[in-house]
């Protein structure tokens, strides 16, 4: 499962925020987060993969190299409980 967001312009990623306030369903586990200057695009570049904590609430992940993009892929990859 994957997530496309658009940006107006490129922009600087060094930060990369998630909340989940859902009660009744699991949340994200593991997620790499993609970028790129076009889209559509056959190859996108992994600006970083990261392991998300089983809370609700906002969760703050540093890049270990901040990189120019414009569009932005969530691909989540695991996810905690059942749903």
């Amino acid at each position: 499962k994957w997530l496309v967001v658009g940006l107006s312009e490129d922009i600087l990623v060094d930060t990369v925020i998630i909340a989940n306030y859902e009660r009744y369903s699991s949340t994200v586990k593991e997620f790499q987060v993609l970028g790129s200057h076009e889209y559509p695009v056959n190859e996108w570049m992994l600006l970083g993969k990261f392991h998300a904590s089983p809370e609700s609430g906002e969760q703050t992940f540093k890049l270990k190299q901040p990189a120019w993009a414009r569009y932005l892929k969530f691909r989540f990859l695991s996810h905690y409980d059942n749903e």
